[in-house]
């Protein structure tokens, strides 16, 4: 997948796409807490593969079309944020669940850990199923 061609990716542009689909999502009407599934290849972005789905619209088409949702929405430290699913090696494969306190504590501890400046890069070597990621 990707051929072999590096993809650089920065905040602004992904966030944008991030409030694009969360515009999108709105958009469906779905109650507070409605379950949404995510079907995926490994990427920089992990919603909708083309080949996977053709019936259905993908990313970039929504993003297109969609504005980026407006304001700072604030969500509960134990809503969940994801389910992250185990590869089985140690066992049964399964799903892990990850509030969004989780996400906000380990940034918090990451970067108290390795401080970010605005000109630093980060390699992502590994796929987002990946806890470590």
């Amino acid at each position: 997948m990707g051929g072999g061609v590096v993809k650089y990716c920065t905040w602004v542009p992904v966030a944008c796409q991030v409030r694009r689909l969360a515009t999108h999502l709105q958009s469906q009407g779905w109650a507070p807490g409605a379950k949404v599934a995510i079907l995926s290849k490994n990427g920089d972005w992990w919603l909708m593969p083309a080949d996977a789905i053709n019936p259905y619209e993908g990313w970039d088409a929504i993003c297109a079309r969609s504005a980026p949702l407006q304001g700072d929405p604030v969500r509960g430290a134990d809503e969940l944020a994801t389910l992250i699913y185990t590869s089985g090696t140690t066992g049964k494969p399964e799903g892990v669940m990850h509030g969004f306190g989780n996400f906000a504590c380990a940034l918090d501890k990451g970067l108290k850990c390795i401080p970010m400046a605005a000109d630093d890069r980060m390699l992502s070597y590994l796929p987002p199923a990946r806890v470590l990621e």
